[in-house]
């Protein structure tokens, strides 16, 4: 168990076959911790929402850090 909820991103830049819905490989990944089924559901929507703009995906790829990493979703939650 643990206190706060969390999430977790993973980045596999060759990609790495995962079903998904366009047959394409996948590339980054995002494992989400919630002790509480709401809390969970809404941090999936948000990542959803976050994911579907313009370009993060490809940030989130680019990124070498983890600071590179907060910067893309903080500037893709403006």
């Amino acid at each position: 168990m643990f206190p706060e909820p969390a999430v977790a991103l993973g980045i596999c830049p060759k990609g790495t076959e995962f079903g998904a819905i366009d047959d394409q490989l996948v590339h980054v990944f995002f494992l989400v911790c919630a002790t509480r089924e709401e809390i969970h559901l809404r941090l999936m929507a948000n990542l959803s929402l976050m994911t579907r703009r313009e370009g993060v995906i490809a940030k989130l790829r680019n990124t070498t850090s983890p600071q590179d990493v907060i910067a893309v979703i903080s500037e893709s939650d403006e």
